[in-house]
């Protein structure tokens, strides 16, 4: 889906970041050790509330633009109940999404 890539890529570098000792740490702690401040800690909520804010949005967005495909895809379903991969990526370009390459 158009726009994707991107987004997928940012969110990932997020999880990592959270999911890695360091990442942790960093969120409870400064760089010395030092527990968070309560004000240290409301600035940092305001940041992830606000990054989680900006994918959500990029997220309703790439569904909006993608709507008739997805409408399509769902129109498949219904009809056959299942479709393999190849059908999908078919209906997907049939309604003008910008698919990525896929690796060889």
């Amino acid at each position: 889906m158009a726009g994707t890539q991107g987004a997928t890529e940012e969110l990932q570098e997020v999880v990592d970041f959270l999911h890695s000792p360091a990442g942790f740490l960093r969120l409870v702690q400064d760089e010395q050790g030092v527990p968070l401040s309560s004000s240290a800690a409301a600035a940092m909520d305001a940041q992830v509330q606000a990054l989680l804010r900006r994918h959500y949005e990029r997220a309703c967005a790439i569904l909006a633009e993608n709507r008739a495909a997805l409408e399509a895809l769902a129109l498949a379903l219904i009809e056959r109940e299942t479709i393999d991969g190849a059908e999908a990526l078919a209906i997907f370009e049939a309604n003008g999404v910008d698919l990525p390459a896929r690796a060889t």
